[in-house]
């Protein structure tokens, strides 16, 4: 079986897994993610932010 797409509902938007699905050739749609979970709304304060992109950039 051959894996044609993924469709994701969350991405940490992570270097490593797009670099890995651009050499795999696999298209990867995603509904939301990390950057859009933190800004959207204005329910988090520019520090909260910060403090958050600190956060997905250890997951790297």
């Amino acid at each position: 079986m051959e894996v044609v797409a993924v469709l994701a509902i969350f991405s940490y938007q992570l270097k490593k897994a797009t670099i890995a699905f651009e050499s795999l050739q696999v298209p990867l749609d995603k509904l939301t993610n990390f950057d859009s979970l933190v800004t959207t709304n204005g329910l988090l304060s520019k520090a909260e932010q910060q403090i958050l992109k600190e956060f997905q950039q250890q997951l790297e």
